[in-house]
């Protein structure tokens, strides 16, 4: 072949290549972020009507969510845009997270959005390493505060708080997170077991950061300075609460079962997600939170939205995540959160009927920097003492 022909086929190769776009070393990954708008390609504002018209050509939208009330989430979001099929899958973080890597790694591409917590894992082990990808609707953006809209937008803040039995106790048993220590409550503090739950192990490492705050406490209580075994106050707290026979239990819906059936003579108390206050409004459980503890009433916990990377429905994902940031009034597919004891991430929409303002709760927010450096040692710390 003369060196003429062979630069001709040269040249048409490249061209094949440019069209196919995979020229120049562009990988998969970036031809969906084209295709898809996302990332570095997403535009200013989006065309919602064209979107709806591809997402049906799409025809349906997979989701993994931590919490339950995807299955409703569902039946809003298919009312509104009749064509799309949402597919739902109950998971809890740790699983998701497992689930996503597997499935990247071995180049199975399933889900389209995850909603989740636990955002040290969610940043270090998802977008940092672009298996999950930040999509914020133009339309949230200016009221969504700077640490919900990057690295990865926020959804709903829910918080890990002291819950008590409200027919057997007019007013909260526990005034201190010490008093959970005491011989009184030995063997009655249940807690979520922090290997299945991203959120208890931040809500530890959270108290363990605020050492300082559980020392002045400790004094408070007791009266005396606190005497350490451990490394500081937060360890000593955890060491303590173990040691008064914490009660591990397998999900916080147990959890708020457990103290909040009606007719127990000696009901236990636990923390647990102040989600869980929505069956004491349906009236199947009779607990309240004892918003007056101290130092704090609890430790935020905000869910995460984002689309998988390559995901398969990516214009159904679009539309999934702007119904689920709702509206001024916590409704379209915020309705399902918008509940006592969650509240939207948007500074524009209403505090949920019955519920305290988000900045009247007392809660620590997680440093997520702080959680990923130091969980290794935090298990370290928690295995010595089971």
């Amino acid at each position: 072949m003369s060196r003429k022909v062979l630069l001709s086929v040269l040249v048409v190769l490249t061209l094949v290549m440019l069209q196919a776009g995979l020229a120049w070393g562009e990988t998969p990954q970036e031809k969906w972020l084209k295709d898809a708008k996302l990332g570095p390609y997403a535009p200013a504002a989006e065309d919602w009507q064209a979107i709806y018209e591809a997402a049906k050509k799409e025809g349906r939208v997979v989701i993994y969510s931590m919490s339950s009330r995807v299955f409703k989430l569902k039946t809003l979001f298919e009312s509104a845009y009749p064509g799309i099929e949402v597919i739902p899958y109950d998971l809890p973080t740790n699983t998701q997270i497992e689930k996503i890597k597997r499935e990247q790694a071995s180049k199975v591409y399933n889900a389209d959005v995850c909603l989740l917590t636990g955002g040290s894992l969610i940043i270090h082990d998802l977008v940092k390493s672009h298996l999950l990808w930040n999509f914020v609707p133009p339309e949230v953006r200016d009221v969504l505060p700077p640490q919900y809209r990057e690295p990865i937008m926020g959804h709903h803040i829910s918080m890990k708080v002291v819950i008590y039995n409200s027919e057997k106790y007019s007013e909260p048993p526990v005034k201190s997170l010490w008093d959970l220590t005491k011989p009184e409550w030995k063997g009655k503090v249940l807690f979520k077991d922090p290997f299945r739950d991203t959120g208890n192990m931040e809500w530890l490492m959270t108290v363990i950061q605020h050492s300082e705050e559980m020392a002045a406490e400790y004094k408070r209580v007791f009266g005396k300075d606190i005497t350490l075994t451990t490394e500081n106050a937060g360890q000593e707290f955890i060491k303590m609460l173990v040691k008064n026979g914490l009660v591990l239990m397998s999900s916080d819906g147990d959890i708020a079962k457990a103290v909040g059936t009606k007719g127990q003579k000696d009901p236990p108390i636990g923390i647990c997600d102040y989600g869980k206050m929505r069956d004491v409004i349906d009236g199947k459980l009779v607990f309240n939170v004892a918003f007056d503890v101290k130092p704090v009433t609890g430790v935020f916990q905000p869910a995460f939205l984002g689309i998988v990377n390559q995901a398969p429905h990516p214009n159904a994902a679009k539309l999934l995540i702007k119904f689920m940031m709702g509206d001024k009034q916590g409704g379209l597919g915020l309705e399902p959160w918008h509940v006592p004891g969650n509240y939207s991430v948007r500074t524009d929409v209403v505090t949920p009927a019955g519920a305290k303002p988000l900045s009247e709760m007392n809660c620590w927010m997680p440093d997520f920097e702080y959680i990923y450096y130091h969980t290794a040692e935090f298990f370290d710390f928690w295995l010595s003492l089971l």
